[in-house]
């Protein structure tokens, strides 16, 4: 048996346990709709300067990354993003939103946005706090 690192063969991977999950999943969970999508932010000239990605499975909605350029930190652009995703989470059926973020990025945001820590890792990366937070629709 070799251990390789490849794309294709990862895709494959996650179909055949998405397909074991749906298995075990109730029924209102397993026929909720799954995607990947984004919501993206752009200037006058296009060029992007922030955006939401995330992923919904079993009425969940998991934010991958959320990014702003950093003129447009602390204007409310964020609180933006978040809103009209929780919106459409809410539309597609999404119970639960679940999502990470570091010390040193924005856990203060998402605190005052309702999400709760449901748990959290010392010192990763070294010198900081991982955080894991959820919030109920």
């Amino acid at each position: 048996m070799d251990a390789e690192w490849n794309q294709e063969a990862a895709r494959e991977i996650a179909r055949n346990l998405v397909a074991y999950n749906q298995q075990h999943a109730a029924p209102e969970d397993a026929q909720a709709p799954q995607e990947n999508f984004s919501l993206v932010l752009r200037d006058e000239s296009g060029e992007i300067v922030g955006g939401l990605v995330g992923m919904m499975y079993w009425r969940r909605l998991k934010i991958e990354l959320l990014w702003l350029h950093e003129k447009l930190r602390g204007q409310g652009h964020g609180s933006r993003l978040l809103q009209e995703m929780e919106e459409k989470a809410r539309e597609k059926g999404a119970r639960l939103i679940e999502l990470d973020t570091i010390s040193f990025q924005a856990p203060d945001f998402y605190k005052k946005h309702g999400y709760e820590v449901f748990g959290k890792i010392e010192d990763f990366p070294a010198g900081h706090t991982h955080y894991h937070y959820m919030k109920w629709l």
